[in-house]
């Protein structure tokens, strides 16, 4: 398997995993607004219907689809449901069809945004939906399990220095404690993050070995938003005392979301074992580079 069909490839995700998976793939990429660079084979797709995107895969000829593309704003998704639902079931939704009538492998990267409490969740957990972004992610899984048996689901949260415009969680924090900024962080809401470099490793192994299923894909450890943000300072040395604790539940403007993201990954270390893969603070070391 060496020729991937990625999507999203400009955002946070899709642009690191392709910086690190393109001496080992050969990529097409599937973009939205912003072209990606030169040296990267890329089309922009005016509709994303169904016979488009066909054209499009019998052109390149994919051993995978790795899909990436979503939009990830709650509050954007309240407000534009009919446009979350295009992009973030809809476009996944004709995509299956696509690889269940090739037989080809598809990835989706979906969220721990249907996970709250009773930590740790296993992936067979019963999803919590709070949102229409949760919403959208649990139909596309149901209508990936039902029709398709070579596939990946990954439930993952990640964090890392972002090549695109939109920065990551662990970019905000960086960027505004080096700019002397204060900053409002959770500390009742919890999950258990992986830096996208350490994604980009998991992807290629479970490529490899032609690995299928559903995983939860993050660190052992869980953590608030806010001591999360602590261990970022601490280890960069920048000013912890600028992190100001906050309690999510006193924003009565936010939607509901869950609080408890923190996920069991004991399922995907039985098939990928390197510990230091899932070491939080050896994670975080690597903002460092």
């Amino acid at each position: 398997m060496n020729k991937i069909l990625l999507t999203g490839s400009s955002g946070i995700l899709g642009s690191s995993l392709l910086k690190n998976l393109n001496e080992k793939f050969i990529f097409l990429n599937l973009i939205n607004k912003k072209r990606i660079e030169k040296k990267f084979n890329q089309i922009k797709l005016k509709n994303l219907d169904k016979n488009s995107l066909k054209k499009l895969v019998d052109g390149f000829g994919p051993d995978v689809i790795l899909h990436c593309a979503a939009i990830t704003d709650i509050e954007f998704c309240e407000k534009n449901k009919k446009k979350c639902k295009e992009i973030n079931y809809y476009f996944t939704k004709y995509l299956v069809d696509i690889c269940k009538k090739l037989k080809i492998k598809f990835i989706f990267v979906s969220t721990d945004q249907i996970y709250d409490k009773n930590y740790p969740q296993k992936e067979i957990s019963i999803p919590k939906i709070y949102n229409y972004y949760a919403k959208t992610k649990v139909l596309s899984e149901k209508y990936i399990e039902k029709n398709l048996t070579d596939y990946l689901i990954l439930r993952t949260n990640f964090f890392g220095n972002s090549l695109a415009d939109r920065k990551s969680f662990s970019d905000f924090i960086i960027n505004n404690l080096k700019k002397n900024n204060k900053i409002y962080l959770f500390k009742d809401v919890y999950f258990n993050p992986l830096i996208i470099d350490n994604f980009s490793i998991l992807i290629k192994r479970l490529i490899s070995q032609n690995s299928v299923g559903k995983f939860n894909v993050g660190t052992n450890k869980g953590i608030s938003k806010y001591n999360f943000g602590l261990k970022i300072a601490k280890i960069l040395n920048l000013k912890s005392q600028l992190i100001i604790k906050d309690l999510i539940v006193k924003r009565e403007n936010l939607s509901k979301r869950s609080l408890d993201m923190r996920m069991n990954i004991s399922k995907i270390k039985k098939i990928i074992r390197n510990k230091n893969l899932f070491d939080l603070d050896k994670n975080i070391n690597q903002l460092k580079r």
